[in-house]
């Protein structure tokens, strides 16, 4: 049987202060099918690069497994999707069979096999990458965000793919394709990397109650911090008062017929020494207190910085033609017009044109 076996694994950039991993220690079977979750920055692209000796770290990883990642990182994008294929797979022309039976799992023609890699839509590339993958017998398989350009249909196609696939980490913030194909759960938040059984909804419901939990604690917690640090704010002045104490000074003005300065001097370092250690504890109550508040990972609000827009037409295209590699991608002229305040949805299947329209768009605009 494959495992990952990972212990004291702990992983920092140079230019970095702080660890993004910190001696983490995870078994992960070769079977299994996890999802990977956490925000952007958090590491989960990273911890994929560790898992292929990438980067230097600290810790051991120890594996039996091969590991293939997606998207691979195709070099000569005008190959044919075929020879591409043979190119960056184990496979033969005997035994091509094996991918074109992955081909209508994901919704893929046979005639893009003679088209150029260069000339599929995102959506497309994207399904030929993971059939690619799949293909590939004893590895285990390293899933990087593969609905990035996926459509809604193209989305429910390749959760329908891997639903039936296993020995894979995928890495998605798309809660719906999580769900349908994992089996366990690797999160990443500000304070630890949790590892359990299940699928995303049995995460969020851990997350929620742990955050609640510690959300009381931390109230508490703080409620006690505010009360010794007005204990220390009290200690302070007492020892304040007793080092003034040391002087006659202090004592000018009073009806006091004699003043021995060695009581007085004697007296006062006692308080001052008592007052002093009882600070000491107090701050270091604070101290331990404070460690022991969470850093709750709650979703920070969005704010943006632009600068308001008068006009009121935002965009105006007309009888706009879309073509690749001399064939039309829309049958009929677009014109459309965008107003101040309007959001325009561009709906349709991989493969249609919608990422060439934004690029006409953006490349009309830049050029204006």
């Amino acid at each position: 049987m494959g495992t990952i076996k990972i212990q004291n694994l702990s992983f920092k950039y140079d230019a970095m202060s702080h660890y993004i991993f910190e001696k983490v220690n995870l078994n992960i079977d070769e079977f299994w099918k996890l999802g990977f979750i956490g925000r952007n920055g958090r590491g989960k692209t990273t911890f994929l690069k560790l898992l292929q000796n990438a980067y230097d770290y600290e810790g051991t990883i120890e594996s039996n497994l091969y590991f293939d990642y997606f998207p691979k990182r195709i070099q000569d994008k005008k190959q044919l999707v075929k020879d591409l294929v043979l190119t960056y797979s184990t496979l033969d022309d005997a035994s091509f069979w094996k991918f074109e039976i992955e081909m209508p799992q994901l919704n893929l023609s046979d005639e893009i096999l003679n088209r150029k890699f260069s000339t599929l839509s995102p959506g497309e590339q994207t399904k030929v990458l993971l059939a690619l993958m799949f293909v590939e017998e004893g590895t285990f398989k390293l899933i990087d965000e593969p609905t990035n350009h996926l459509d809604i249909i193209g989305r429910d196609i390749v959760a329908n793919y891997l639903e039936k696939k296993s020995g894979f980490i995928i890495v998605s913030h798309d809660k719906t394709i999580i769900n349908q194909t994992v089996n366990h759960i690797l999160s990443i938040d500000r304070s630890k990397i949790q590892l359990l059984k299940g699928d995303y909804d049995t995460w969020e419901n851990k997350f929620k109650q742990d955050n609640l939990f510690e959300e009381r604690k931390n109230f508490k917690l703080n409620k006690q911090i505010k009360s010794l640090h007005q204990t220390a704010e009290r200690l302070n002045g007492w020892s304040n008062r007793a080092e003034n104490e040391k002087s006659a000074e202090f004592y000018k003005g009073q009806h006091h017929v004699d003043i021995d300065k060695g009581f007085l001097g004697h007296k006062a370092a006692k308080l001052m020494k008592r007052s002093k250690n009882a600070l000491k504890r107090v701050e270091s109550s604070i101290e331990e207190k404070q460690g022991l508040l969470r850093n709750i990972d709650k979703n920070p609000k969005l704010t943006l910085n632009y600068e308001p827009f008068y006009h009121d037409n935002i965009l105006t295209v007309n009888q706009l033609v879309l073509e690749r590699c001399n064939r039309a991608l829309i049958q009929n002229p677009i014109s459309f017009n965008i107003k101040q305040g309007q959001q325009l949805v561009i709906s349709g299947s991989n493969g249609t044109g919608k990422s060439s329209l934004l690029q006409a768009i953006r490349g009309a605009v830049i050029n204006s």
